[in-house]
């Protein structure tokens, strides 16, 4: 299963620099222009950060027809509707599409200002668009990278051999909840002090109400003393004779 990006007849130079950049950060290569004037305009190279070789080695064609040609896939991204017997999906749903997983499939983008063509449309395989508010449409170069991320997230792009090799985000390390008795210490060590510096000003810490707040913080053991040493400085309390009970 590979991919290729196909841009029809893109109208913004840098437009096409960006979506070789978007490319090259999801392991992509294969980039198809449909362009009459035969070439890449120069400023494209300007925003293909490190990206520059997508860019010398695209294929430049005439139609969409040769675009696709090769592709047992083609998937036309557009939110306008035509009255089309293709299926239409939205862009969370092409991961669970059967021919989303064929040999080569082509990834089908129209110009920045009027799109694809009911006809360009009628070539590919399934319509998909990229839900967003209202009558709003985003940007050619955000389109691709939008797609490219939600098929990685798919898990679709993560065979690709030129994807960087990075550190796994390794899960943040948790100690045990704490028991009843150092909970308990903490709500009263709070009640009794806060009670007596602020009651004089009319206000009152309800335990119900400090016991809501410590559960919304969901704190662990280790998490809970380092809390309890908080407010025992700032309660300006000995730290030997306040412990929360083990």
């Amino acid at each position: 299963m590979s991919f290729c990006v196909v841009l029809v007849e893109p109208e913004h130079q840098h437009n096409i620099g960006f979506c070789a950049r978007a490319m090259r950060s999801n392991g992509l290569t294969d980039l198809r222009v449909v362009s009459a004037r035969g070439h890449i305009p120069k400023g494209a190279w300007d925003t293909a950060h490190a990206s520059a070789e997508i860019l010398d080695q695209a294929k430049i064609v005439s139609s969409v027809s040769e675009a696709i040609a090769d592709c047992q896939t083609a998937v036309a991204f557009s939110r306008r509707v035509f009255d089309s017997v293709l299926t239409h999906l939205s862009l969370p749903e092409l991961g669970a599409y059967p021919g989303i997983t064929r040999e080569k499939v082509a990834l089908v983008f129209g110009r920045e200002s009027k799109g694809l063509s009911a006809e360009e449309i009628a070539l590919c395989s399934i319509q998909c668009e990229i839900p967003v508010a209202g009558n709003m449409s985003v940007n050619l170069a955000q389109a691709v990278a939008v797609v490219l991320y939600e098929l990685c997230r798919e898990g679709l792009l993560t065979d690709r051999p030129t994807l960087a090799k990075r550190n796994r985000i390794r899960p943040m390390h948790r100690t045990p909840a704490p028991g009843h008795a150092q909970w308990e210490a903490l709500v009263q060590f709070l009640c009794g002090h806060l009670d007596g510096r602020y009651g004089r000003g009319g206000q009152h810490f309800d335990e119900s109400a400090i016991r809501k707040w410590l559960h919304r913080l969901a704190p662990d053991q280790l998490e809970l003393r380092a809390l309890f040493g908080v407010v025992r400085n700032l309660a300006g309390s000995n730290s030997r004779k306040e412990k929360p009970a083990e």
